[in-house]
């Protein structure tokens, strides 16, 4: 049987220690272990975090997030996913919205963002329509997770981080092939 959270994991393997050709078209460095892989509901995963940098510290970030719950759809020899994942970086409390775009999200976030598509497609998803971008709603997330109500902050995570999510993605999975 095909358990996403897996076959997601292995996408975000394979977005690591990539070949000098690969990192060169993605504009990350080469031979990176990150990013690291983290998925449940966001309290989960932030509990996740903070133990794996007791553990080990500074193998955290980057990471890739697969929020859950999934919806899958089962059709004809196919699952039909949508997903909510996110890729996150840490970031400096102090930088404002250009300072987080030039620092983070368009050096770090950006290039894992488009090799995250590209890795999706090459472990087998598909999806309707355009195979270059599978459909689902982007939203770069300065400050991500920063709730501010009646000026008090509340931190969701540990860490101050930056983010790219990826919102209602809608990826399929051939589940024959598995059998």
């Amino acid at each position: 049987m095909t358990v996403i959270v897996d076959e997601f994991g292995e996408v975000v393997e394979s977005m690591r220690n990539l070949s000098a050709a690969d990192a060169l078209k993605f504009g990350v460095p080469a031979g990176l272990e990150s990013p690291y892989y983290f998925y449940g509901h966001p309290m989960d995963i932030n509990r996740q975090m903070m133990i794996r940098d007791k553990e080990e510290p500074g193998k955290v970030y980057p990471a890739v997030c697969l929020r859950l719950p999934i919806e899958e759809e089962m059709g004809s020899g196919m699952i039909h996913y949508t997903l909510n994942a996110a890729i996150f970086a840490n970031t400096n409390l102090d930088w404002d919205a250009s300072e987080r775009y030039a620092n983070v999200i368009k050096p770090t976030l950006l290039p894992l963002y488009e090799l995250l598509l590209d890795r999706l497609k090459k472990h087998g998803f598909t999806w309707e329509g355009d195979m270059k971008r599978p459909p689902h709603k982007k939203i770069d997330r300065p400050h991500h997770g920063i709730l501010e109500t009646q000026g008090n902050k509340a931190y969701q995570f540990i860490n101050k981080l930056d983010a790219v999510e990826l919102v209602d993605l809608k990826i399929n999975f051939n589940f024959k092939r598995c059998i």
